[in-house]
C-alpha cells in the first residue's frame, strides 16, 4: 500500500467523517467524566481490594486516551490547527494501543489469580501492574519515535485520518501490532474465562466482581474491537478494499466506543459501590 492510494486528497470533508468524529468526541467525553468517578469511589473507600489493581491501570489508560481524543476530534471537526491534530491524535493513537497492551493484563491478572491464588496474593498482584506499566510506556513512546520520525512534512490541506498526516508505512505498522495483540488478546481471553467457568463459585465476593467485570469486558471487547480491527485487517490486507475511502476511521471509532462502554462497566459496576462502616472487611456491595 502506498500513501497516494491511502491519503483522501479531497478538500472537502465527507460527511462519514463527520459522523465518526461526534461519536469519538461524545465517547471520549463519557469517559473523561465517568472514569475520575470510579476512581474516585474507589479511592475513597476505606479498604481496598488487590483484585481491582489491573482494572485500576486499565481506567487510567483510558482516560489518558480519552483526554487527548477531545481535542484531537476538535481539532478534525474544525480543521484549523494541523500541529494540534498531529499532537493530539499522535497521542489519542499510541494510548489507543496502549489500551490493547492493558486488556491483555487484566485478562492474565485475573487468570493468575484464579490459577495460583496464594502466589497471587504473594508477589503476582504487586508485580504484574508494573510490568503493565512498563510495557504501556514503552511500546507509546516507542510508537511515538515512529510517528515523529515519519511525520508528513507535506500534508494535505484537510486532515481527516492518521494516514493524512503520518507514513502509510506507519499505519500499517499499526495494524500489524493490533492484530497481534488482538491475538494474544483472544488466546488469554480463552484461557480465563476456561478458568473463570470451573472456579467462579470459589471465589470470594471481591474477586467474583472483579472477575465479573473483566467477563463484560472481554464481551465488549469482542463486538467493539477484535470484531471490527479484524475485519479491517482482512479487507485490506487480503481484499485490498480500503474501507476506509467509504466509511472513514469507523474501525478506530467502534474502538473508542469500546472504550466509553468499559466506562459505563467501571462506573456501574466499581463507580456506583455503597460503601461504610460495614465495609470495612474488604468485600463489595454492588449498588
Amino acid at each position: 500500500m502506498t500513501s497516494q492510494n491511502l491519503t483522501l486528497s479531497t478538500t472537502s470533508i465527507p460527511l462519514s467523517i463527520y459522523i465518526n468524529d461526534a461519536i469519538q468526541f461524545l465517547s471520549v467525553l463519557v469517559t473523561v467524566i465517568l472514569n475520575p468517578v470510579t476512581m474516585y469511589v474507589q479511592l475513597k473507600r476505606r479498604t481496598q481490594s488487590d483484585q481491582f489493581r489491573m482494572l485500576f491501570i486499565h481506567i487510567i489508560v483510558n482516560f489518558l486516551c480519552a483526554l487527548f481524543g477531545i481535542p484531537y476530534t476538535i481539532g478534525i471537526a474544525i480543521q484549523n490547527a494541523q500541529d494540534l491534530i498531529f499532537w493530539a491524535g499522535m497521542l489519542h493513537g499510541v494510548l489507543l494501543i496502549s489500551i490493547g497492551i492493558a486488556d491483555f493484563f487484566v485478562a492474565l491478572d485475573r487468570l493468575l489469580a484464579i490459577t495460583f491464588p496464594l502466589k497471587y496474593m504473594s508477589c503476582i498482584k504487586d508485580k504484574l501492574p508494573i510490568i503493565a506499566i512498563f510495557m504501556c510506556s514503552t511500546v507509546s513512546l516507542t510508537m511515538i519515535f515512529l510517528y515523529n520520525f515519519y511525520k508528513l512534512e507535506h500534508r494535505p490541506a484537510v486532515l481527516l485520518m492518521v494516514v493524512d498526516y503520518v507514513d502509510a508505512h506507519v499505519v500499517d505498522l499499526v495494524l500489524v501490532l493490533n492484530t497481534v495483540i488482538i491475538v494474544l488478546n483472544i488466546i488469554i481471553s480463552i484461557l480465563f474465562l476456561i478458568k473463570l467457568r470451573k472456579f467462579y463459585n470459589f471465589l470470594d465476593r471481591s474477586a467474583k466482581l472483579a472477575n465479573t467485570i473483566v467477563f463484560y469486558q472481554i464481551l465488549l471487547s469482542a463486538i467493539f474491537w477484535v470484531g471490527p480491527l479484524i475485519t479491517k485487517a482482512v479487507l485490506e490486507y487480503c481484499f485490498s478494499i480500503l474501507i476506509r475511502s467509504a466509511i472513514g476511521p469507523a474501525p478506530t471509532t467502534s474502538m473508542i466506543v469500546y472504550i466509553a462502554a468499559c466506562s459505563v462497566l467501571y462506573w456501574k459496576k466499581l463507580g456506583a459501590v455503597k460503601t461504610g462502616p460495614e465495609s470495612g472487611n474488604g468485600t463489595v456491595r454492588c449498588a
